[in-house]
């Protein structure tokens, strides 16, 4: 389970206002999320700058490493890079010097790879401080003490350059605008606070506009639209931070806005009204350029994004390849038994409540179809083909969906997702349970925690949904690697083949 604080919309209460869920209150947001988009208008490429910054780390360690095997061929002494050989130990003990001064110096910021001065310098002094660390380990292994200087001569050359291409690419705007935050403000925005957020050179941010909540003053100067109108864009175009610029006393007032934005895979921030609370000059130390209260976050952080986004790619890959000749047969099966397509495609609700089209092997009679899923499939439903029902006993059908998985539209674990008319009963499923739309700020998958735990086959009934919604945000708030291989596991040995499985 991650250690972490659960956001505003898990505990359901700012201030001392009590509960903010309630039957029926998500059903305008996921109506929004409905909205036909293009894939191009949804991804909007972004490399967090944690991210960035990590890979520059692994860049950094493999060049000092490099720079030791240049070394020995520089300095040609007997010997080979060899573990008997002590000038390997003297590399290693050099590159991991270099690496913690540079993490310790600050080195690995923003701000400080943008400015050369601070960058080089801090270069510098931690390949000094990294061959005064080998020349005390040459002499005590005895090895040749002019080896450290040749190393700290490589390690220049091979980092200086690299260097001079991450102030290029800063210097670009295409490229500065993959590390920007792209953040919106919801309320008064005074000048204090743009210029905080625009004007913080160590957190690259740009402000894509002030919107209005409707519950007080207008903003002043140009408003870019209501809290629904943020809420929409947010699912058309890349925004990574929403600030709510509201007086801290009116936890009313703060907490319908949460509830408008409370399926937005977004940072949630509240930024108090720093003059009137006596810090206009305060030092900015919050990671957007001013101080804020945190109020809500997106479930996975930067880094475990890439961890699950890189063990989706690959297994869903590796398990393509394994399992062509099966996929194989049973397209030739299913064509071979009625006529029609061997795959079947349908919209469903995903990813920040963007519909996408699913890919699943046909097993209903082609004219019998339901595209639309107006009417859930049954045991012993009469438009259900032979090899149809074998390929849902076996879960075999599900299988197309690992190019889904490939294309970014799924993970191979995560919240099934739903047709676009599923209903339970005459109810559709975000009337009946408030916090359905937030299953949509991860990816759906394949298989997932509520289907390993008995939630599959139909959705009859409001307790159903329940139970599935109750499961499906369990996975999210203690998402992991293993729990994500767990859930495959359980799915191979419990969920093929199945009794509920029709």
């Amino acid at each position: 389970m991650r250690d972490r604080p659960r956001s505003a919309f898990a505990n359901g209460a700012i201030g001392a206002v009590g509960s903010v869920g309630g039957p029926g209150l998500l059903a305008a947001p996921g109506r929004i999320g409905r909205v036909r988009t293009s894939r191009r208008a949804v991804r909007h490429l972004r490399l967090a700058p944690p991210v960035f910054l990590a890979l520059l780390r692994t860049v950094d360690g493999v060049l000092l490493l490099a720079a030791g095997a240049l070394a020995e061929r520089i300095a040609g002494a007997g010997g080979g890079w060899v573990p008997e050989n002590p000038r390997l130990l003297a590399g290693v003990v050099g590159a991991g010097l270099a690496l913690a001064a540079l993490n310790r110096a600050g080195a690995y910021g923003i701000g400080t790879l943008r400015r050369p001065a601070a960058q080089f310098g801090r270069l510098g002094a931690a390949l000094l401080l990294a061959c005064a660390g080998m020349l005390a380990c040459v002499r005590l292994l005895h090895a040749d003490a002019a080896w450290p200087l040749v190393w700290t001569g490589c390690a220049a050359a091979m980092l200086v350059p690299a260097r001079l291409a991450v102030l290029a690419g800063l210097r670009r705007p295409a490229f500065a605008g993959l590390l920007a935050r792209r953040i919106a403000v919801v309320g008064s925005a005074g000048p204090q606070l743009v210029e905080a957020l625009q004007g913080e050179p160590a957190a690259p941010i740009h402000l894509v506009g002030v919107y209005d909540d409707g519950h007080g003053s207008a903003p002043p100067g140009p408003v870019a639209g209501s809290v629904q109108d943020l809420l929409l864009r947010s699912r058309r175009e890349r925004i990574d931070a929403v600030v709510l610029a509201l007086p801290l006393d009116d936890s009313a007032r703060i907490n319908a806005v949460l509830l408008q934005l409370r399926s937005a895979v977004v940072d949630i921030f509240l930024a108090p009204d720093m003059g009137r609370m006596g810090l206009a000059g305060a030092r900015l130390t919050s990671r957007i350029g001013c101080p804020v209260f945190q109020l809500a976050e997106p479930p996975l952080e930067d880094w475990q994004s890439v961890q699950k986004a890189i063990f989706d790619r690959l297994f869903a890959a590796l398990l393509l390849g394994l399992l062509a000749p099966l996929l194989l047969a049973a397209a030739l099966a299913v064509r071979l038994e009625t006529p029609g397509p061997a795959l079947f495609r349908q919209r469903r609700l995903g990813f920040n409540n963007v519909a996408f089209t699913v890919l699943k092997f046909r097993t209903m009679h082609h004219h019998l179809a339901d595209p639309g899923a107006d009417r859930q499939t049954m045991r012993d439903d009469p438009r259900v083909t032979r090899v149809g029902a074998w390929l849902r006993r076996l879960g075999i059908d599900e299988l197309p969906q690992l190019l889904n998985v490939l294309r970014g539209e799924m993970s191979l674990v995560g919240p099934r997702p739903h047709a676009l008319n599923t209903r339970a009963g005459q109810h559709r499923l975000e009337a009946v349970v408030a916090e359905y739309a937030l299953r949509h700020r991860v990816k759906p998958g394949i298989t997932g925690w509520a289907q390993v735990n008995g939630c599959r086959g139909p959705i009859a009934t409001a307790e159903q949904i329940r139970r599935r919604v109750e499961h499906d945000l369990h996975y999210i708030e203690n998402w992991s690697l293993a729990l994500d291989a767990k859930i495959l596991l359980m799915t191979l040995l419990n969920e093929i083949g199945a009794p509920h499985a029709f």
